[in-house]
């Protein structure tokens, strides 16, 4: 199967449970531990869960490392 290409201004696509996700913002890397990261938890915190997980916000939390609204490396 071809490699998958991420969608337009994405970093990455991720397979988890058989999906396919485009996250990340092009051109950054996280830094979790980092004031931008704790910024990061804190918004996103506040989305909503989705109703067929896993969704693109979950991975991201993964990657900065969240818990809750602080990041850790």
């Amino acid at each position: 199967m071809p490699k998958s290409k991420p969608a337009k201004g994405k970093a990455v696509v991720v397979e988890v449970a058989g999906r396919k996700l485009s996250i990340g913002q092009k051109g950054k890397t996280p830094r979790p531990g980092t004031k931008a990261g704790h910024a990061y938890c804190t918004r996103s915190l506040g989305i909503k869960k989705c109703k067929n997980p896993p969704c693109a916000n979950d991975e991201s939390r993964k990657r900065w490392g969240c818990k809750g609204k602080r990041s850790y490396a």
